[in-house]
């Protein structure tokens, strides 16, 4: 199986970015079609659509200099309603003149992880976005140059397909807990106390899968009496499917504690890290794969 990464990895093709400013008479690539100004191909996915990325053949019929820009929140939506739209992140400027093609090749992002991957011959139509939230999130990624690829995928899931807002890991503790906050306030999920490493696959039956390898954050709680505690995870049926077979000492009053769990093929769904001291609760918090 191949990773996401390879899909979202654009190799350089010789594309030249235009050095005029947007507002310098810079028309949509999309406005340029309705007005007549240019025709469009889009040749199949192909084999090598996953290292190469989404192509359009974009030719300037207009008689004149076109400046022109594929922003961001593009969508190429595919002919099979089985299989999932892809999104641009970013925005894309070039100039064609008179009579001039040229190829754009751009990296794409799905936007529905319960549809199906593309095939080699799948085929895609141009258009914009009307998902507000999806669109809030691709411009608020743009403006933090995030270019991490596994967290643009997985917080645009995280919008379309509520997927849990653990699997945002980068590293940059500042841009990460502006995006986490962004992705509450637009999916309504809480804030969670945990990271996912994780990878994103393709199966064999073009579906795509997380695999959740790590979970880890801090865990924090008060005691009006030293601590001697056992943990275990839970899943949602109330079911140990593990126990940590050490036990942690803690002195009375506030105890904080880096928690991190291997769970390497474990099933999706939620969990508990569940901790006790002498058999009373103290922990009880709530993770997702």
């Amino acid at each position: 199986m191949k990773t996401l990464i390879n899909f979202c990895v654009i190799a350089v093709l010789g594309i030249a970015f235009a050095s005029f400013s947007f507002a310098d008479n810079t028309i949509t690539l999309q406005d340029a079609i309705a007005q007549n100004k240019v025709q469009v191909t889009m040749p199949e996915f192909g084999p090598d659509g996953y290292d190469t990325g989404l192509r359009v053949n974009v030719k300037n019929v207009s008689g004149k200099t076109l400046k022109l820009i594929m922003p961001k929140g593009t969508i190429f939506i595919p002919d099979d309603e089985g299989e999932q739209t892809l999104i641009t992140n970013g925005d894309e400027v070039f100039a064609l003149n008179a009579g001039q093609q040229k190829q754009i090749v751009r990296p794409g992002f799905c936007t529905e992880y319960h549809d199906g991957c593309s095939g080699d011959e799948s085929t895609f139509k141009l258009g914009l976005s009307k998902n507000d939230k999806l669109l809030n999130i691709v411009k608020f990624m743009d403006s933090l140059k995030i270019t991490d690829q596994s967290v643009v995928q997985h917080s645009i899931w995280c919008v379309t397909d509520n997927n849990s807002i653990g699997y945002i890991n980068l590293g940059d503790t500042i841009k990460e807990r502006k995006l986490r906050e962004r992705l509450v306030s637009l999916t309504g999920q809480n804030m969670p106390w945990y990271e996912t490493d994780a990878v994103i696959e393709r199966t064999p039956e073009r579906e795509f899968v997380i695999l959740s390898k790590t979970v880890e954050g801090e865990l924090s709680f008060y005691s009006k009496d030293a601590v001697n505690m056992q943990g275990v995870v839970k899943d949602s049926t109330g079911k140990v499917v593990w126990t940590n077979p050490n036990t942690i000492a803690g002195p009375r009053g506030n105890v904080t504690f880096w928690y991190k769990l291997t769970v390497e093929g474990w099933e999706p769904g939620k969990y508990y890290v569940v901790y006790n001291d002498r058999g009373k609760e103290i922990i009880n918090q709530e993770f997702e794969l």
